[in-house]
This record gives C-alpha cells, sequence and structure tokens, in this order.
C-alpha cells in the first residue's frame, strides 16, 4: 500500500480555507500603515522587504497548490494559473496601497517582481522536489 500525501488526510474544504485564511492575511499586510511594523534590524536592512515578498507569495502559491493537488500529483497548467492568480493579487496590493495609504505606502515594481519570483520558485519546488505533500510515486504531469 502506498503511504498518502498530508494532504490526502485532510478535507479540501479545510485546504481551502487556509488558503482564504492566508489571502485575508496577506491582504491586511499590505494594506496596514507602514507605522504598524515594528522597526526590528533585521528588517531595515536595504532590501529585506524583497525578501519578505519573496517569502509571503512564496508561502501563498505553496498552500495553494497544496489545496489544489492533495495527492501531490501537480499539474503544470493549472500550476500556471496558481501562478498567475497569486502575482496578480499581488499586483493589485500593490496598486491598492496607493489608494488606501497615499504617501505612506507606495507601488514597488520591485515588491511585484519580488511577488513573481517567490511564486515561480515555489510552483517549481512544489512540482519538481519530493516532499511530504506528495504520494509516493507521483509526480508532475502535463495538461
Amino acid at each position: 500500500m502506498a503511504a498518502t500525501g498530508m494532504s490526502s488526510r485532510l478535507p479540501g474544504s479545510l485546504r481551502w480555507a487556509s488558503c482564504a485564511a492566508y489571502t485575508v492575511l496577506v491582504f491586511l499586510l499590505s494594506t496596514m500603515p507602514s507605522s504598524s511594523f515594528p522597526e526590528v534590524g533585521f528588517l531595515q536592512v536595504p532590501g529585506m522587504d524583497k525578501l519578505v515578498h519573496f517569502l509571503m507569495y512564496g508561502g501563498y502559491v505553496g498552500l495553494a497548490c497544496w489545496a489544489a493537488f492533495p495527492e501531490g500529483k501537480a499539474r503544470w497548467g493549472r500550476a500556471a494559473v496558481i501562478v498567475a492568480y497569486c502575482s496578480m493579487f499581488g499586483l493589485c496590493m500593490e496598486v491598492l496601497q496607493l489608494v488606501l495609504r497615499p504617501g505612506d505606502r507606495s507601488f514597488s515594481l520591485g515588491d511585484a517582481a519580488a511577488n513573481l519570483l517567490g511564486a515561480g520558485v515555489a510552483v517549481g519546488v512544489f512540482i519538481l522536489v519530493p516532499g511530504p505533500w506528495k504520494s509516493r510515486g507521483r509526480g508532475a504531469e502535463t495538461d
């Protein structure tokens, strides 16, 4: 009997609810006033916000892939849609910062690029690297 991936043990509704909760978290973090964030030493390093964006959107795509492919058997086409959706969401968050927090938060192509890069790396890891999210003997398929 083949071992199953960890996501097949959880109901799909719980996996998708996790994605929805993460979406709300990303929205809130993206639209909060900058004064709400602590001035932690390592976050003051120039460019560190790009790493935060990379990790935040990598996590977003990883979670969405975990929900979309419960047996870990990812399809490149659907995975590309997930990357596109999460990246467009990130772009919308950049625009919303201009609308909701003018003078405080700003639109950044660098942040949008970090979002896209994090999303792309995460989907590649999900599809190509064996891990607990996959059933044994399964891999990526083409659509």
